[in-house]
């Protein structure tokens, strides 16, 4: 029978790729809960809805932060803030 013990390293309750990421819009004060997922060229396929290409513009800009952090994100139509609510695993 096998076990497993999760053991806290320096990427707990960071944005990384597998997290559940809940972020919060600055100029609608709306919250968006995502998955991060790997590297993603979308000109192949698309990603299944809730998944978020670890990326730029958006997906990027978040990696390595913690809840609580503000990321200014730089997409090509403009640039917008979003506050990191919640990291988690899935």
């Amino acid at each position: 029978r096998a076990s497993a013990k999760v053991i806290a390293g320096p990427e707990a309750g960071r944005v990384a790729r597998g997290k559940v990421v809940t972020t919060r819009f600055w100029h609608d004060k709306k919250e968006a809960t995502t998955q991060i997922g790997g590297r993603h060229p979308a000109e192949r396929v698309p990603l299944p809805e809730g998944v978020l290409a670890f990326d730029p513009p958006r997906g990027l800009p978040l990696k390595g932060h913690a809840a609580g952090t503000t990321v200014t994100i730089h997409a090509p139509a403009a640039s917008y803030q979003v506050t990191i609510i919640a990291v988690k695993v899935k």
